[in-house]
């Protein structure tokens, strides 16, 4: 592994420089390389679960209990699938059927211009990076939306949040 150019300035304390003059140098490195991106996995992962506005949910339980979950914002982990007419979260890559997936409404219309066309093509684009990643959002869900042709068992709208899941 390269070092930067500032290394030795970064680490010019005293302190830092005995670490650093130990056989164990890299091993300390590397272990708290991964606790700082595990604290910032947790912290960020917890800041949805802990907002009592939001429901940290699965697709299934949203598939099951359709009631409970509709209207409300959520947090969920998916897979996503973004095609025309097609556009979808699942829990697996590859789902059975389309009722075991959500319908992914990453724009909320309207759809009457060719200003909002071009706001639903910049959209798409943008979504188009998670296709067929493991994804989570935050989004209101559904019940009643059910997709392109009724095929999906509920929708994910107004999405404010989206990140690749780790």
């Amino acid at each position: 592994m390269s070092q930067p150019d500032n290394y030795d300035a970064l680490i010019d304390q005293p302190r830092l420089k005995e670490l650093r003059d130990t056989p164990r140098w890299g091993s300390i490195l590397f272990a708290l390389r991964h606790l700082t991106c595990a604290a910032m996995l947790f912290s960020s992962t917890q800041s949805y679960a802990q907002n009592s506005e939001i429901e940290d949910v699965s697709i299934l339980s949203l598939i099951v209990n359709p009631e409970k979950y509709h209207g409300k914002k959520v947090y969920l982990g998916a897979y996503a699938t973004v095609r025309f007419e097609g556009d979808s979260l699942c829990a697996v890559q590859k789902p059975a059927s389309s009722k075991d997936c959500l319908w992914l409404q990453f724009d909320d219309g309207p759809y009457k211009t060719e200003k909002d066309i071009a706001r639903f093509d910049r959209a798409k684009k943008k979504w188009e990076r998670y296709n067929g990643k493991r994804i989570t959002l935050v989004g209101t869900f559904n019940k009643e939306n059910t997709g392109h042709f009724g095929l999906f068992s509920g929708a994910i709208e107004h999405i404010t949040s989206v990140s690749r899941a780790p």
